[in-house]
């Protein structure tokens, strides 16, 4: 299943890339109609001590979710396209990414 996720996120996530914008403060992608966190990070080291232990439970039918989660991402990305737009930055800055940006904020000259 990793490799086959790994397979898609190779071959289609720049399809992905005009939904996310990203943040050069914080290095954060975030769906463009969805930026506020709404989980944020509880730091508060009592109440992360004395929390309610977590107890993982493993599903009987793994093998079908994951099936059928990779049969859905194959749904949602055969009506998506190459987007052609990305935004090209001074050659010091592209020589430092190792991506593509579309959408962005907080970038500081």
């Amino acid at each position: 299943y990793i490799v086959q996720v790994m397979d898609f996120i190779l071959e289609h996530a720049h399809k992905f890339l005009p939904y996310y914008e990203f943040d050069f403060q914080t290095g954060d992608w975030n769906h463009f109609e969805n930026q506020e966190n709404n989980h944020p990070i509880n730091l508060d080291f009592d109440e992360v001590i004395n929390a309610e232990k977590f107890v993982q439970s493993q599903p009987d039918n793994c093998e079908n979710i994951y099936k059928n989660c990779l049969d859905q991402a194959y749904k949602l990305v055969s009506d998506l396209q190459t987007p052609e737009n990305f935004v090209v930055f001074e050659s010091k800055l592209e020589d430092l990414m190792f991506f593509y940006v579309i959408r962005y904020i907080n970038r500081h000259e």
